[in-house]
């Protein structure tokens, strides 16, 4: 069998599923085509995080559609934009959600090897650093917030048990060729809440791996609700001081607490997640944060206070998006609705702010027209 893989610009969670795709078609004894005229099978990864990424998303199915060829789309998208999904498939094309991607071996019913049993990949490309290395710690989110479909494609928390966690994180270390480690999930922060352990806990345990090889080997850690800060903010100020951390993402969203609150982030107490982020030993740990405006209701006054908060948190790197609607998420129902043209002087202005307090943006198509529907978490690190 033949299979052309189709990945559209997809976060690392993505990219780690399409590196298991291809080892998965792989040991089954199938081979790649260059082309989606020359394959048997077209699978596509796609992903739904920005305006611009749907659409690609959806330009990527019509056109598998068209061709007629069988097909299987994965990613984000089939269950994020599931009507607009739906009226571009044919009876030829399937979804994959990332929540359940065991579901694959439906569709190739004939391969011996099960998808479950494909190593998932320790290491995919990472668009800034080529010696850092990937570990997905977990998956699935433990929020509902109300500007974000991305739940309905991921679905609830699931963490890779400690051991197992322990035992890929040693076996990039016996490479000893990466600086870093990037702990990878939809929510790091709640690592462990579904198996009675914590983030911390698991800290602690890489710290002790790490520390016993004398490599100089420090940790990332992509993509945390910044309420998971506040929780555990004794613990993690240990982990900070310690200096095994250099990198923290934190999808702060916005400076302003009553924006927080229609969000549903699981936060109203943004004083609180702007004193743990100003206390980080910046010398120890960089910090990103991601930035939505134009959310619905949000007045001048609010992206004033995000302003602000930005100036006093001083990230290293940040990312900011204009507001996105996905299928059937609670904001939608939010009225007054942030006029277009409003949303995009705002993103502009970010922007200019960012520049002038020197902090960088690890996005690159930065268009205001290119808004954010999730968590603001797509980054691969």
């Amino acid at each position: 069998m033949k299979v052309k893989i189709i990945e559209t610009r997809v976060c690392g969670r993505r990219k780690m599923d399409a590196d298991r795709l291809r080892r998965y078609f792989v040991l089954n004894g199938c081979t790649f085509a260059a082309t989606v005229e020359e394959a048997d099978v077209v699978v596509a990864v796609t992903c739904a995080f920005r305006k611009n990424r749907v659409e690609e998303s959806r330009q990527t199915v019509g056109d598998i559609a068209q061709s007629g060829k069988r097909a299987v789309v994965s990613g984000c998208y089939p269950a994020m934009e599931r009507r607009a999904f739906e009226r571009a498939r044919t009876p030829r094309v399937a979804s994959v959600d990332p929540a359940n991607m065991e579901s694959i071996d439906r569709c190739f019913e004939d391969f011996v090897v099960r998808y479950a049993d494909v190593p998932e990949p320790a290491t995919i490309p990472m668009e800034r650093d080529d010696d850092v290395a990937v570990l997905r710690v977990s998956s699935g989110c433990s929020y509902r917030c109300s500007f974000c479909g991305i739940k309905k494609a991921v679905g609830e928390m699931r963490s890779k048990p400690p051991s197992l966690v322990r035992e890929e994180a040693e076996r990039i270390l016996d490479l000893d060729r990466y600086r870093a480690i990037a702990l990878m999930g939809d929510d790091v922060g709640a690592y462990g809440t579904d198996l009675g352990t914590t983030l911390p806990d698991l800290l602690g345990d890489l710290r002790t791996t790490i520390e016993h090889r004398g490599l100089p080997v420090r940790l990332k850690l992509g993509n945390m609700n910044p309420w998971w800060l506040t929780a555990y903010e004794a613990e993690l100020q240990e982990v900070w001081e310690s200096g095994i951390v250099s990198f923290l993402h934190a999808s702060l969203q916005s400076g302003s607490e009553r924006i927080i609150g229609l969000m549903d982030r699981g936060y109203c107490r943004l004083r609180d997640v702007e004193r743990v982020l100003t206390r980080l030993p910046r010398e120890q740990v960089e910090l990103q944060v991601d930035l939505i405006v134009g959310f619905p209701t949000e007045t001048d006054e609010d992206f004033r206070e995000t302003l602000e908060c930005v100036e006093r948190c001083r990230p290293a790197y940040a990312n900011a998006f204009t507001y996105y609607e996905n299928e059937d998420t609670p904001s939608r129902r939010l009225e007054p609705k942030v006029a277009a043209s409003v949303a995009q002087e705002r993103h502009r202005a970010i922007l200019a702010r960012f520049r002038q307090l020197g902090i960088r943006t690890t996005i690159e198509d930065e268009d205001e027209d290119h808004g954010a529907g999730c968590s603001g978490a797509c980054p691969d690190a």
